[in-house]
């Protein structure tokens, strides 16, 4: 069987994944002295100068580290160390002369260099996104810009944001002196999927949603205007694409939508949306 990596590509940079992940690749194909030998296999970049550190341990538990100086050198010499423990030691041809005894060979100690370490998981993940979306069932056109705190556990997180809508655009016309915005919180589960360069996420949680109305020609006179609190249930997929060791670009298409439909706030004004379709750009830090 292939071996497993044993440190996560997508924190390596781009031509080192690239190294990596096709050595991994390689072990799947049989026939070849590196195939299929079962096992681990990582590899450490320092962040400032320095080598680069590959690991394989074999299908018994055995280490073995060797430094890389640059990502073209990963294939070959992970090949080898993978092929090394299976290439068979041929014994002197048969003759009729006696056999010689050999005196018995003394290994000299094996000297192992340390072993690598993984990289860094992390410890919180940052996002500020902004985009378009619409709502109903009275249609309308919104801006949205959103902050995301989240908190990875392997594949598995837990997030916290907040968005601000603003309308831009609204199907049936009103008063010029109509202002409409909404503020949502809301929790997140999500688990995310690596394919390749591209990290992709599906994430499920509640908001909690307050739309605000306000129809004022005349600040100091009555006029009306009122506020709706919804709860809503949403769902996004997202996808993340590694800038440097710290920064990601990231794109989502997210839903959401009330269980039940809030009450007007005001004759003439249109309703509290109960569904939102959205489609986001941002940039996300990673903090290890």
């Amino acid at each position: 069987m292939p071996v497993r990596a044993a440190s996560d590509p997508w924190m390596l940079p781009f031509p080192w994944r690239t190294a990596f992940e096709a050595l991994i690749d390689s072990t799947a194909r049989e026939g070849l002295p590196w195939s299929c030998p079962g096992g681990l296999i990582a590899l450490s970049v320092p962040r400032g100068d320095g080598a680069a550190v590959l690991t394989v341990t074999d299908a018994k538990g055995r280490t073995t580290t060797r430094p890389v100086a640059r990502p073209a050198d990963v294939g070959p010499t992970g090949k080898a160390l993978l092929a090394a423990p299976r290439i068979a030691v041929l014994g002197p041809p048969e003759t009729s002369a006696p056999p010689v005894v050999a005196p018995p060979l003394v290994a000299p100690p094996r000297v192992e260099s340390p072993r690598a370490q993984p990289p860094p998981e992390p410890r919180l993940r940052l996002a500020v996104m902004t985009g378009p979306r619409v709502s109903g069932p009275d249609e309308a056109v919104w801006m949205s810009g959103s902050l995301r705190g989240t908190i990875p556990f392997g594949p598995w997180a837990l997030g916290l944001w907040t968005r601000f809508d603003l309308p831009v655009a609204l199907a049936r016309p009103l008063s010029p002196y109509f202002s409409m915005s909404s503020v949502s919180v809301g929790l997140g589960g999500s688990r995310s999927f690596l394919a390749g360069p591209i990290a992709l996420e599906a994430q499920l949680g509640p908001s909690v949603v307050v739309v605000s109305m306000e129809e004022a020609k005349d600040e100091a006179m009555k006029h009306p205007e009122g506020a709706r609190v919804v709860l809503r249930i949403g769902a996004e997929l997202g996808a993340t694409a590694r800038i440097n060791d710290w920064l990601r670009g990231r794109i989502a298409f997210d839903g959401e939508v009330a269980p039940a439909e809030a009450k007007l706030i005001a004759e003439g004004f249109p309703r509290p949306p109960r569904y939102m379709l959205g489609l986001t750009l941002g940039l996300e830090a990673v903090i290890h």
